[in-house]
This record gives structure tokens, C-alpha cells and sequence, in this order.
């Protein structure tokens, strides 16, 4: 019966063995990507906004342009239209107002464009009428006058 009972504990060490390995190798997987992340998460500079405290005096601060997502619309004649927008600002900081409106002013260009053909987006010769009626919502969305301009980054209508 002795040598039973010394069989199996034998087999259950062979059994023990292999499951602590797997354990040990997951855990050693485990942290090595939790260690990566944080690096990388550390290594990454997070540029919220652009300071201006190193300006001269009677020095003119740069403005800031902030680039909206794309946008893919369907546009009145049944065609489609994908573009990409860069609102610049006349001031040195982008307003929180406007990131609590953003989506609010992504809404307010879609619908816009949803009642435009592609011949009136598309057209040279209305495309400075274009700017400024964007800009114009853009304005009264954020109930400011601190945009400047806008532009056209990609503008595709097929």
C-alpha cells in the first residue's frame, strides 16, 4: 500500500508542477503589460492647451486653432460629403465653453449641411460664404466672438 500512496503523490506533484508555471508565466505576463502601460502613460505628454507665459512684453500671442473630427453627411441631392474643419480662435485659450458645446456644434453642422447640395458646397466661388455661415453658428452656439475663421482640412462630395 506504501508504494500506492508514494505513486500517486508523484502524480500529483507532475500535475502541480505545470499548473504553477502557468500561474507564474500569466503573472509575470500580467504585469509586464501593466508596467508597459504605465510607462507609456507617463512617457505621453497630455497638451491640453497651448500656455503663452513666455511672452515678451507688447508680444501678440499666437491663436489657436483646435481641429474638429471628420464629418461624413448625406447632402440634399443624395450625394455625400466628407470634410474636416480647424476652428481658430482669437484668444491665447480655447474657451471650456466651447467643449461643453461641441457636440452641440458638431449637431448644428450636420443639420447644415444636410440642406446643402454638393454643387453649393463644392463651388469656389461660395465657398467664403460657406466660412462665414459656419462661423456665424459657430458663434452664436458658443454665444462668443472669439472665432476667428475656419479651415477646410479635407472636403470631399461624391
Amino acid at each position: 500500500m506504501t508504494e500506492e500512496a508514494g505513486g500517486k503523490g508523484k502524480k500529483k506533484i507532475w500535475l502541480w508542477i505545470p499548473l504553477t508555471l502557468i500561474l507564474i508565466a500569466s503573472a509575470g505576463v500580467s504585469a509586464w503589460f501593466l508596467l508597459i502601460k504605465k510607462e507609456s502613460e507617463q512617457d505621453a505628454e497630455v497638451i491640453d492647451q497651448p500656455e503663452f507665459e513666455d511672452l515678451k512684453e507688447n508680444e501678440v500671442p499666437l491663436s489657436i486653432v483646435y481641429p474638429l473630427n471628420p464629418f461624413t453627411i448625406n447632402l440634399k441631392d443624395g450625394k455625400y460629403l466628407r470634410f474636416s474643419i480647424a476652428i481658430k480662435f482669437s484668444k491665447e485659450k480655447i474657451p471650456d465653453v466651447f467643449f461643453s458645446k461641441e457636440y452641440e456644434i458638431r449637431d448644428k453642422l450636420i443639420s447644415y449641411f444636410n440642406g446643402k447640395s454638393s454643387d453649393e458646397i463644392l463651388s469656389p466661388e461660395l465657398r467664403y460664404d460657406l466660412k462665414k455661415e459656419i462661423i456665424s453658428l459657430i458663434k452664436t452656439t458658443i454665444e462668443d466672438d472669439i472665432v476667428t475663421d475656419i479651415y477646410f482640412t479635407d472636403l470631399v462630395a461624391q
